[in-house]
């Protein structure tokens, strides 16, 4: 089976089943930063199910296919700044310039998703005008940003974890957000040579591919902790000298 088709899937139905179920127990508890991530995955998750569409059904090639790359588009911007969104109340809560940095993030996608589309590229798939570039610069500065600061909260709740102040699967949870929102920066990075240089889209679709599957492997243990995984993070570990 085709690996590319293969981490598609795995990205739809690990979105989906840590999405909802977030969602769920987020909103019974009124928990906002929570409703925020579990909105984030799961319009992931649909937007890679549009994708899917796009590429590998009937509906390829067609309109119906260009209506669900327009619809993955969208959904890719409103995820990330169901993400971000998270990322500024979760880490940046009190920090007015993070705020507004939000602010000019979502900006920056909602004038380039309009503007593009006023130039007939509604799927922000042309390299010839400059609104596909500062989307691509936005998403990244998304994903980069929420890597960034998981780890900088991974730095902090390790070192209590020396001191014996903290609990390791929380700090290691961290580690494993950081890594999946920066697996995704990395494919945006990819995506943005692929835009630069059509000829090598084939190349790199197994690369991205790949990066999908680290990602969503990260989020998936983030969530759905197997026992003897959570039992060798919290292991104690031998001092070296």
């Amino acid at each position: 089976m085709d690996f590319v088709f293969v981490s598609y899937l795995i990205a739809i139905s690990v979105s989906f089943s840590v999405g909802v179920p977030t969602i769920v127990r987020s909103v019974r508890r009124q928990d906002t930063p929570l409703v925020l991530l579990g909105a984030a995955v799961t319009i992931d998750g649909f937007e890679w199910l549009v994708w899917t569409l796009a590429s590998y059904s009937p509906a390829h090639g067609t309109p119906l296919g260009t209506a669900f790359s327009i619809a993955c588009r969208l959904g890719i911007i409103a995820s990330v700044l169901c993400l971000i969104a998270f990322t500024r109340i979760v880490f940046r809560r009190n920090s007015r310039a993070a705020a507004a940095f939000v602010l000019l993030l979502a900006g920056l996608l909602a004038v380039s998703f309009v503007a593009s589309g006023a130039l007939g590229d509604w799927e922000g798939v042309r390299n010839d005008h400059v609104w596909v570039w500062l989307e691509q610069f936005a998403l990244m500065t998304c994903y980069g940003w929420t890597s960034l600061e998981a780890a900088r909260q991974y730095a902090r709740g390790k070192r209590r974890v020396q001191y014996g102040l903290g609990d390791p699967m929380v700090a290691h949870r961290l580690l494993l957000w950081s890594t999946y929102a920066g697996m995704f920066f990395l494919a945006e990075g990819v995506y943005v040579i692929t835009l630069a240089f059509y000829g090598m889209l084939s190349h790199l679709d197994v690369l991205n591919a790949l990066i999908t599957v680290v990602a969503q492997g990260a989020l998936g243990l983030a969530v759905f902790s197997p026992a003897w995984y959570a039992r060798f993070i919290c292991a104690p570990r031998s001092a070296h000298p």
